[in-house]
């Protein structure tokens, strides 16, 4: 759970660090069978429903433990579809991916 401060246990490096890049790319696979629900590769997850709480709506963000937030107010995080399996990017993904990273 170090990737996300979870635990209790915060690291001001692992913050600043995430919070320092330039970009955050998050892709989400619609068919994915690994991660449960897809919505977490974006830092969502499922609330005690089992009802998906969107990644703006987590403690993780409105705390901003890990740096989401600020990476988000900066305009600095993008969220990419890909409707395929875990992992796997094809055909327009792919024509998306390479779009967004000319900037780069």
């Amino acid at each position: 759970a170090k990737l996300n401060n979870a635990g209790g246990k915060y690291s001001d490096d692992l913050k600043n660090d995430l919070s320092g890049l330039d970009s955050l790319v998050l892709v989400m696979y619609t068919e994915d069978q690994m991660v449960f629900p897809p919505e977490t590769s974006w830092f969502g997850h499922y609330d005690k429903d089992l009802k998906v709480v969107p990644m703006e709506e987590t403690e993780v963000y409105k705390k901003d433990r890990i740096g989401l937030k600020k990476l988000d107010k900066e305009g600095k995080i993008v969220k990419l579809v890909s409707h395929a399996p875990h992992c796997w990017i094809v055909g327009d993904d792919i024509s998306q991916m390479v779009e967004f990273m000319k900037d780069y």
